[in-house]
């Protein structure tokens, strides 16, 4: 046998060399995906976009209507017109769930003694939804809005306000944790930012 015929073919199997060729240029990384930082910025963006409009939709379940944006609006420009504090609430709270959701998927989701599957990571994004919502009912809502007088655990605004805010943020991160997930080859599993692979 010559040296050329020991040698493989690269017109035997064009896919898998191409396949080999992409492996080798393009290290795996942690969430199984070529561009682990674009996947978590995309999977964040969609996720307050669907939570913000959700929003208007709580009537269809007995709810009420929760618009976030005019809410935050309303403490950036309290003075302002309605069309202004509408735009500035919806920029506000689209720049912190976009940076809430990176700041999930690379340090506390990493954290959570879950598996790494799609029930787990499921499971995970509620809990910290469950969480996010005590917290807003119990502190962010009553000490931004005093002068509504919304009392202890947000209760002068409402039992509906109340169930529409853990809705809210269980809508938030049912998109955020389906998008890491379906974007990667394996379910997300971040240790370190970069090229570095996550074993297991």
């Amino acid at each position: 046998m010559t040296a050329t015929e020991m040698l493989p073919s690269a017109s035997s199997d064009p896919q898998g060399a191409a396949q080999a060729s992409t492996g080798a240029a393009v290290p795996a990384t942690a969430d199984g995906s070529s561009r682990p930082v674009a996947h978590a910025m995309l999977a964040a963006f969609a996720a307050i976009q669907f939570a913000l409009i959700s929003g208007f939709w709580y009537r269809m379940i007995g709810l009420q209507k929760i618009d976030w944006s005019r809410f935050n609006g309303f403490l950036i420009a309290p003075q302002a017109g309605d069309v202004t504090k509408y735009v500035l609430g919806y920029v506000a709270c689209s720049i912190n769930g976009f940076i809430f959701g990176l700041a999930y998927a690379y340090l506390v989701r990493p954290l959570l003694p879950l598996p790494s599957t799609r029930f787990g990571n499921f499971i995970a994004g509620q809990a910290v939804g469950v969480g996010m919502s005590v917290v807003a009912l119990l502190w962010f809502t009553p000490m931004n809005f005093p002068e509504f007088h919304p009392g202890f655990f947000s209760q002068g605004f409402g039992w509906k306000l109340i169930v529409g805010t853990f809705v809210f943020h269980g809508a938030f991160f049912l998109q955020l944790t389906s998008f890491l997930d379906a974007l990667g080859s394996r379910p997300w599993s971040v240790r370190l930012i970069g090229r570095t692979a996550a074993k297991g």
